[in-house]
């Protein structure tokens, strides 16, 4: 075969979408990514629309994104960053130099990382939205309910970085999903105090299933049918800790976990 036959060939199957993709058309899409010691969660909902809260360490998540997406995808709807750690902001950064991002959200909290100067420099074009307690937004489909921080946190100095995590809720058709980011106990402890409902069907583990998060007090109140851990496998933290898992087990939760089963993923 002429090599230019051949390179065409190759780009003409790099277009077609993968099973995954075509199987799943007309449903919304939560994927919790198995991207190694740390977050990413992607929505996808039928009408093309994409979410990214958070992007995990390294390349692992845009070396696998064409698994997700169509290689003609150009546009990110919405990224999160729930806080400026390495192992949540990496692959953003590498969305942010392949896409468009149309919405970000973020605290704006100072932190001294030469990534987080990179992040902020290639974000300078996006809407920028700093989110709070009590602020609601809806965006392709989804009502997404800011939980925390409760005060802005733009040129605030935060000692422990992981409780200046941004917390929501969404809710995707009648299931809600809870995504605390790293916040520790001591932000839930705030949270829990604002007498908000957290009840949510689904979710994420807090600091990816360390003991100084999930309390059970926090458990109790999300109330979660399915908690999904997102720490890597073989990682050197012991993520997740014995306490949480026994926590979730004493209530009944059942846990799902990337270490053990790689990416979770759901459909609706």
């Amino acid at each position: 075969m002429p090599k230019i036959l051949l390179i065409l060939l190759l780009f003409s199957l790099s277009l077609i979408p993968n099973w995954n993709q075509v199987k799943h058309l007309g449903q919304f899409q939560v994927h919790f990514l198995d991207i190694g010691q740390g977050d990413s969660i992607l929505i996808r909902t039928p009408t093309n629309c994409t979410i990214f809260i958070d992007g995990g360490p390294g390349n692992t998540l845009t070396d696998n994104l064409y698994k997700y997406l169509p290689a003609t995808e150009r546009k990110i709807d919405l990224m999160v960053l729930s806080h400026p750690h390495l192992d949540h902001m990496q692959g953003l950064i590498n969305l942010l130099n392949r896409y468009q991002v149309d919405n970000l959200f973020t605290t704006g909290v100072p932190y001294q990382s030469s990534f987080y100067t990179e992040f902020t420099r290639l974000s300078a074009t996006t809407n920028v939205h700093y989110p709070i307690t009590g602020q609601n937004y809806q965006l392709c489909g989804l009502e997404i309910q800011i939980i925390y921080p409760i005060q802005p946190m733009l040129a605030t100095e935060i000692e422990n970085i992981n409780n200046a995590s941004i917390v929501m809720r969404i809710k995707i058709k009648d299931i809600w999903l809870y995504l605390p980011g790293d916040a520790e106990e001591e932000a839930e402890h705030e949270i829990l105090g604002l007498g908000l409902d957290l009840k949510s069907d689904i979710m994420k583990a807090g600091h990816h299933g360390s003991q100084t998060s999930n309390s059970l007090e926090m458990l109790k109140a999300v109330q979660p049918k399915e908690l999904v851990i997102q720490s890597g496998e073989g990682n050197t933290y012991n993520h997740p800790h014995f306490k949480t898992l026994q926590s979730a087990h004493a209530l009944g939760i059942k846990v799902r976990r990337n270490d053990t089963e790689g990416t979770v993923s759901y459909y609706f």
